[in-house]
């Protein structure tokens, strides 16, 4: 709120420099985050996409308990952190699928899943249509899946921080 009713009586300009003096944008996923811990959460989480950490250890590595960082990633996100890496995972999997002509296996293994029928299973949960119907989608000219936490790695078009999860309010 505080954001449109700047740029409503300041303009836009001054808005989006108000955002950026109080939030973090996280420049791989345009996500503007106000927690400092979490923005270096998410920094690790995307350093070990290919290995993924346990969330204890992700959590340690940012000085936070594994709780602690369930809260706020949870206040901040409207998701816990699991989902996120999850959904980091698999966005970075769909960015090989239609930016390369890797092998699945090979794209399954570079995002941290032990098999690719294992790998498989999570982008349909994920995508609703499997890593193989992604290709041939690309292929026949449409354009990507899209999937419930799409908004957290998509720039946002409104002044309004509208990243932070479904059904929670800046």
């Amino acid at each position: 709120l505080m954001l449109r009713l700047i740029a409503q009586h300041q303009g836009e300009d001054i808005a989006r420099y108000v955002r950026e003096c109080f939030f973090l944008k996280d420049a791989e996923t345009n996500l503007f985050v106000r927690d400092r811990k979490l923005a270096l959460a998410l920094s690790v989480m995307r350093q070990f996409i290919d290995a993924p950490l346990a969330l204890e250890e992700v959590a340690a590595r940012c000085n936070m308990s594994p709780r602690q960082m369930q809260r706020r990633f949870v206040a901040e996100f409207g998701v816990p952190p699991s989902s996120f890496y999850t959904a980091l995972r698999l966005q970075k999997a769909q960015s090989l699928l239609v930016g390369t002509r890797s092998p699945i296996a090979t794209i399954a293994f570079a995002c941290g899943y032990a098999s690719p029928s294992h790998f498989t299973h999570a982008y349909r949960s994920f995508f609703g249509i499997s890593p193989h119907e992604e290709r041939g989608r690309i292929a026949a000219g449409k354009s990507r899946s899209q999937n419930r936490l799409t908004m957290f790695f998509q720039p946002s078009s409104s002044l309004m921080v509208d990243v932070v999860g479904p059904g929670v309010t800046p």
